[in-house]
Parts: structure tokens; sequence; C-alpha cells
């Protein structure tokens, strides 16, 4: 074999890993700053219960548990109702945090339940 066929194997593999290595970084589910505002959120089935309806401007940590015997979702959503920030497929008795960068300005909050419907959505204040 000549030196070109076996680096670029290699080659290829970096890249890959590379790439890999740079979309992780897109996503970052971990406060930005030295303060965030923690709240927590029970995902019911039959309810959404986030813990305030406001929040500062900045990083905001959403805990987010579902009570439910069925997987449920929870949305962060813009004032147009488009998802700014979500935790999907959360299944039953299960808890995973959600950290969003939040500007001032009015968002929702909402889940979705096991049947799929949209439940407790509620308006939600960050402050600036």
């Amino acid at each position: 074999m000549t030196a070109s066929r076996l680096t670029r194997p290699a080659i290829s593999a970096a890249v890959v890993g590379a790439v890999a290595l740079a979309l992780t970084g897109c996503v970052a589910n971990t406060a930005t700053g030295t303060t965030s505002t923690r709240l927590t959120v029970d995902s019911t089935g039959a309810g959404c219960l986030v813990s305030a309806r406001t929040a500062p401007a900045g990083d905001i940590s959403f805990t987010v548990t579902n009570s439910s015997d069925a997987e449920t979702e929870f949305y962060f959503l813009g004032a147009d109702g488009k998802i700014v920030s979500e935790v999907e497929h959360l299944g039953p008795d299960t808890t995973r945090s959600m950290v969003v960068s939040a500007e001032p300005g009015k968002y929702f909050t909402a889940c979705k339940n096991g049947a799929g419907d949209v439940v407790g959505k509620t308006r939600f204040t960050v402050t600036g």
C-alpha cells in the first residue's frame, strides 16, 4: 500500500471527529454565566406547573420532572409560539434539566402530555 492510501482513512476519521466535537458545542445545556435563575417544572400529564412566571434576563435553569405515567415534554416558547428550547421524551418519574439564555420579553411555558396534547400553556415574562 502507498502512504496516501493509509492516510485517507486517518484524515477522514479526524474530520469526522472534529465535526462531531464542534456539533457538541452547538447546544449548550449549562449556564453560561455565574448567576442562573433556577426554576422547577412538574409535568403532570394534565398540567404544567412552573415554580414562577417571571425571571430576570440571563440564564434560566428549568428542572423538569415528569410525575405522570406517560412520556411528556416541556417547552419554552417565544411570544410567537415558536420553540425556543425544549425537553423531549421525558419518561415517567424522570427529571431532566434545561438551561435557556433568555433576553427580556414575553414568552410561554407549556408541556405536552402522553396523548400529544399541549397542556398548561402559561405566559412567562423575562425582565430586563
